[in-house]
């Protein structure tokens, strides 16, 4: 076979095989009604994909949009009452052992912000653009692999956060506006990703987070009118840069802002770093 008719077999197989792949691809269109329920909780197992999570002031409970390769992919919605609480399971399951693309599983989710909700994610290598902004969220479990996108809190929570925990691997993430989110404790365990965290939002009481990072690096942000206190804990190995806070320097490795003890709310931050690095700057 001569150079070109090989390169000519191979176009057509590849193109025949994107075809096939092409006509694998189902849709499936998913709405849970109201069902006068008090409570709600969420359990989402997303694996690898591409994720759009939105809130919207609706009477369904949820709806999503999903598109994804029925040879490769099952995707299963399990919603049951008990009492005055909902319980919602959903997600992917792998039909076969090879690997799939995060083209082959694309979900576009609209979740009600009229029902208090307790809420745990579980994604893998993925594209996420979840913006949780107004969505009544009293505790949440926020697992990632792989992740690249953005998790957003862009309107103030209408309940309080009891907990709230984010395990993230590998990849670039950003949290934005996590003050919104109303958290009375938050962890976050970062593994070797890049990390941008803005605690911008609106606070109601005195909030503490604990950043926890292994071989990873973050920024974050902090508001110049929140009230806050920073205690960290690094090695030679690591290094926290605290350039811009260097005015409320009240110990070795320890800030706190002149109101802090004064205010009724702000943040109480502590942040552990291993091998990585840390910068903590204004947000605008």
């Amino acid at each position: 076979m001569s150079l070109k008719s090989a390169v000519i077999a191979m176009f057509m197989i590849l193109l025949m095989a994107g075809i096939l792949n092409a006509g694998n691809m189902e849709t499936k269109n998913i709405v849970i009604p109201a069902d006068n329920i008090k409570k709600l909780i969420v359990n989402a197992d997303l694996g690898v994909g591409i994720y759009t999570v939105i809130p919207d002031d609706m009477e369904e409970i949820l709806k999503a949009d999903i598109e994804y390769n029925d040879r490769r992919l099952e995707v299963f919605t399990d919603y049951e009452k008990e009492g005055d609480i909902g319980y919602i399971d959903l997600g992917t399951r792998r039909l076969r052992k090879t690997d799939f693309d995060t083209d082959d599983n694309v979900w576009d989710i609209k979740l009600s912000n009229r029902y208090p909700v307790e809420m745990e994610f579980d994604i893998a290598a993925c594209e996420a653009d979840i913006d949780l902004g107004g969505i009544p969220i009293t505790y949440l479990d926020f697992n990632m692999g792989a992740a690249d996108g953005k998790l957003d809190f862009s309107r103030p929570n209408p309940e309080t956060a009891a907990r709230v925990n984010f395990d993230a691997g590998a990849g670039k993430f950003e949290i934005e506006r996590l003050g919104n989110l109303n958290f009375k404790r938050l962890y976050l365990d970062g593994g070797v990703g890049k990390f941008i965290i803005d605690f911008s939002g609106k606070y109601t009481m005195k909030s503490r987070a604990k950043i926890s990072l292994g071989l990873a690096s973050a920024v974050i942000y902090l508001p110049k009118d929140l009230p806050f206190r920073i205690e960290a804990d690094e090695n030679f190995l690591s290094s926290i840069d605290f350039d811009e806070l260097h005015e409320f320097e009240a110990g070795d490795n320890y800030y706190e802002s002149n109101d802090y003890d004064q205010s009724d709310y702000g943040l109480d931050l502590f942040i552990d770093v291993g091998i990585g690095s840390v910068s903590i700057e204004w947000s605008e």
